[in-house]
């Protein structure tokens, strides 16, 4: 307790040196102060290993023991709290919830099976969750919700077969070339079916929530850091969707990295209160933004096409230079992991909450980067329908570039700890 209550007493002190609580961290932790009622060794409930996982303490950043129904923190003492297939496994669920609740400022972010997934009905879960769990959880505890369900190429049937296999002939599987096959075929056959496999609720209190009003000329800015005249010319400023608002055109004949760029433009607006919109000189953009940032939280990051491990599509459909469609047409603002770079969306109030751009990531990975830190603060992290365009040839772009590469090492030994991290380029792991 004494241990317990010292941390949280750096998390209020320290600004933003605590921010992340891990509930039910098991070997795999991702908080900057982490808890679990495993005290270690063997965990028979970790992982889908025979003997489970070996859990050591003393490898654990800041390790606590406690029950995640009765946490030994005061309240507000994190930005963020994040649990990950935990809240199946205790007897009072609600009571979980409703201490992750007490103990951040601002997010919860739980994970869990889908009840109707087959990783739902395993040894160990006692509890079975949908979506309509959270939703009326959340309002009991008076904070707001949004609740999504992802697929999973999963193969429950071969998985069940290698387990009712007897130990010594279990080895043989890896090189048996029917079971492989059989196994991929299952994959796909799920993923095709889109069955529901995991739900990812995000829980924020009300007073963590700045939500903006009508958006006018004067509210949005749109920035370009440009490199090519023409692509420029031909592209951004045909955009039917930029008339009528102001756009800084900065002509970056010298390469300054981006992340610098931004975060100067950042500084410069920081006493206004302003929609900044980063965007690629070759992105169209072809409606107003405004109404589509009407009723959003102002501490957020936002972008016209994102993607989430454990969602096979892109979340938000744009262009392509052939007039080609590309990821998942949205109804409504959904939840991502990272988003593209080729538009983002961030209001001033989220830098002068300590949002930065890492201005070691100059032309790669600072939009994946930035949303990653925005994620840590407790904002939201958001994909939004547009009618738009990317002329490029493709998202990726120079992904062979050994900037790109050193870029990618960067980024990956950063964020070690949440891998694997799905972006708009492919999956770090």
């Amino acid at each position: 307790m004494i241990v317990s209550c010292h941390l949280c007493r750096l998390a209020i002190l320290g600004g933003i040196f605590i921010v992340v609580l891990d509930v039910g961290c098991g070997s795999r932790f991702k908080g900057d102060v982490n808890t679990d009622i495993f005290r270690g060794g063997w965990n028979r409930q970790e992982s889908d290993q025979e003997r489970g996982e070996f859990v050591d303490p003393h490898k654990i950043q800041n390790f606590v023991v406690a029950s995640a129904e009765a946490l030994p923190f005061r309240e507000n003492c994190f930005d963020v709290v994040l649990s990950s297939h935990t809240i199946e496994h205790v007897s009072n669920p609600f009571r979980m919830l409703a201490e992750l609740v007490r103990v951040t400022k601002r997010k919860v972010v739980v994970k869990c099976p889908h009840r109707l997934g087959s990783g739902a009905r395993r040894p160990f879960h006692v509890n079975y969750f949908n979506e309509e769990w959270f939703i009326k959880s959340a309002l009991a505890l008076g904070v707001y919700v949004k609740a999504f369900v992802s697929g999973a190429d999963d193969s429950p049937i071969t998985q069940r077969v290698f387990q009712i296999t007897p130990k010594p002939f279990k080895r043989l599987f890896d090189r048996n070339i029917p079971y492989r096959a059989a196994r991929k075929v299952e994959r796909k056959l799920f993923v095709k079916l889109n069955l529901p496999w995991e739900i990812e609720a995000h829980l924020t209190k009300k007073e963590a929530v700045d939500f903006g009003g009508v958006v006018g000329c004067k509210d949005l800015l749109f920035i370009v850091v440009r490199n090519d005249l023409g692509v420029y010319t031909r592209c951004f400023r045909q955009g039917k969707g930029i008339v009528g608002f102001q756009v800084i055109n900065f002509n970056n004949d010298q390469n300054v990295g981006l992340g610098g760029v931004y975060n100067a433009f950042a500084k410069f607006f920081m006493d206004r209160d302003v929609w900044l919109v980063f965007c690629h000189q070759d992105f169209v953009l072809n409606e107003s933004l405004a109404s589509k940032l009407v009723g959003l939280n102002k501490l957020g990051v936002y972008g016209v096409i994102g993607c989430r491990l454990g969602s096979l599509d892109f979340i938000g459909e744009i262009i392509q230079t052939d007039g080609s469609k590309f990821g998942r047409r949205l109804i409504e603002p959904e939840y991502v992991d990272t988003l593209d770079e080729v538009c983002l969306i961030v209001h001033t109030d989220s830098f002068r909450h300590g949002l930065r751009f890492d201005e070691r990531f100059t032309f790669h990975y600072y939009g994946a980067d930035l949303c990653l830190s925005a994620s840590r603060l407790g904002f939201d992290v958001m994909a939004i329908q547009t009618d738009s365009q990317h002329k490029s040839r493709s998202l990726a772009g120079a992904v062979n570039s050994e900037t790109y590469r050193d870029m990618q090492n960067k980024f990956r030994e950063k964020w070690r700890a949440l891998l694997p991290i799905r972006t708009t380029t492919g999956i770090l792991k």
